[in-house]
């Protein structure tokens, strides 16, 4: 995860940035959960195995204080840690964490809410386990990654069959 991983908090300025980051979930969720729409829509669905994985992960995100009882949720312990290492009043990093705790339990609770429902409304889309080549124009998709991921003008089957021999 972004934050835990690569925002550092080096003064208060830094950590209200981070704070800032953890209210804009919500916009970013829908804005995600709105192009996941579009994308079932026009009959591109995730295979049937990456919604466990994926329901589970999210999950994780939102687990332990303030969304559930039990030690401090992975975004909230990474603040919290971050921001005691700061040289600043204490009264000065109660209020950061206070906000910190109120970011996380509205707008950052209420993203995690609407990609949930998203996963809840495209999951029973899902077809199978197929790879790329089963969505609308999966082929040419396929072939243009292929040729932007690869330094080889072979063909996915010229490739295929390389591999079985």
């Amino acid at each position: 995860m972004f934050l835990a991983n690569e925002h550092r908090i080096d003064n208060v300025a830094d950590a209200k940035a981070y704070i800032a980051r953890i209210g804009e979930t919500e916009r970013v969720m829908r804005e995600v959960a709105q192009v996941m729409r579009g994308q079932a829509a026009a009959g591109i669905v995730p295979p049937k195995m990456v919604f466990k994985p994926a329901r589970e992960d999210a999950a994780k995100v939102i687990t332990g204080r303030p969304f559930t009882a039990g030690p401090d949720s992975i975004v909230l312990a990474d603040f919290r840690k971050k921001v005691a290492a700061l040289e600043a009043p204490a009264a000065d990093k109660a209020k950061l964490i206070a906000d910190a705790e109120a970011a996380l339990s509205g707008p950052f609770r209420r993203g995690f809410t609407t990609l949930f429902a998203a996963l809840d409304e495209i999951e029973p889309k899902a077809k199978g386990n197929d790879g790329a080549w089963s969505l609308p124009n999966g082929a040419a998709y396929y072939d243009a990654r292929l040729a932007q991921n690869t330094t080889t003008e072979l063909t996915a089957d010229q490739i295929h069959a390389i591999g079985l021999a």
